[in-house]
């Protein structure tokens, strides 16, 4: 069914005038916020009070073209290419590639741990571990992405390495 433009607008605006209607029925007990565009009927609120200067400095936007950005993103473990100096997609933005890195430097820790158990004394082994675990934390603190992988790979091994 074609419609006109005018009868477009008339059914828009007969449709508006409805969920107006329907707004305006008061439930008892519930207070609702005024639909978008609508003009308020309470009285005017205060305007705000100004709030002096901030004497923090503000952070400013890197230059464009730098890799790292204002806001670090989880994915910063995987430097740029030197011959790339487009913006473009890069290798650290996929969130799968990314967690395929995490998940085999998983199995890294957790095999140089199990292997720490097979060759060495049970004592040295729980070192290797430890250092390990204790570098993984250490790199953790430092906000290194690909370092909470590590730590728990190591601890995983460790355990397995122990009870084996």
């Amino acid at each position: 069914m074609e419609e006109s433009p005018e009868q477009v607008l008339a059914r828009l605006a007969r449709h508006r005038d409805s969920v107006h209607r329907a707004r305006d029925v008061a439930i008892p007990g519930e207070t609702r916020p005024p639909l978008p565009g609508s003009r308020p009927t309470g009285p005017r609120p205060a305007p705000p009070v100004p709030r002096p200067a901030d004497p923090r400095p503000v952070r400013t936007a890197p230059p464009v073209g730098a890799w790292v950005s204002a806001q670090p993103t989880p994915t910063e473990f995987i430097p740029p290419g030197f011959h790339s100096s487009d913006l473009g997609w890069q290798l650290s933005q996929s969130p799968v590639l990314v967690t395929i890195f995490g998940l085999l430097l998983a199995v890294v820790a957790s095999a140089a741990a199990v292997l720490s158990f097979e060759e060495l004394s049970a004592t040295a082994a729980f070192a290797v571990v430890g250092v390990m675990v204790l570098g993984g934390l250490a790199a953790t603190a430092k906000r290194i992405p690909a370092a909470l992988w590590w730590t728990v790979g190591a601890l995983i091994g460790g355990a397995l390495g122990r009870w084996s």
